[in-house]
This record gives C-alpha cells, structure tokens and sequence, in this order.
C-alpha cells in the first residue's frame, strides 16, 4: 500500500512537472513558486521523519539551513545548475 501512495505521488509530481514545461513564460513564474513549495513540504515531511522528535519550528530551521547550505554551495561554484533537457 504504501508503494503505490509513494508510486501515486511521485507521478503526480512528474506531471506537474510536465505541466510547467508546457507553459506560457507568464505562468512558468507562479508554477515554479507552486513547485518550490511543494518540494519544501516534501523535504520537511523527510525532517520529521528522520528526526520525529522535533518540533515545527525545529523543522523550519533545519529546511532553512538546508536552503542557505545549498545556495553557498551554489554561489561559491561547488554547485553548478545545467538546464534540464529531459521532455
């Protein structure tokens, strides 16, 4: 059971995904903001599991750190984003 929920989200999300490529440049703006939150949630249901004995705010800080750790990653060259292809 919990594969196919597990199975069911993530293609929900590919097309979502799929969705966002698809349109206008006008809609990619507020669809990407849609994306971008919907990966922090799934990123903080991951916190909570990992750590079950945090609370909300607790989780908060850990995804922010995440965030900040990524983006200094990112603007010291150690991360480097190349467009995604895949159709």
């Amino acid at each position: 059971m919990d594969e196919e929920i597990k199975a069911l989200a993530e293609a929900t999300y590919r097309e979502k995904i799929r969705r966002a490529r698809q349109s206008p440049p006008s809609l990619k703006i507020g669809r990407g903001a849609e994306l971008f939150a919907d990966s922090c949630q799934r990123i903080r249901c991951g916190i909570r599991a990992q750590c079950s004995n945090i609370g909300p705010e607790e989780v908060e800080r850990v995804l922010l750190d995440g965030l900040a750790r990524l983006k200094r990653s990112h603007d010291h060259g150690i991360i480097q984003y190349t467009k995604d292809t895949s159709p």
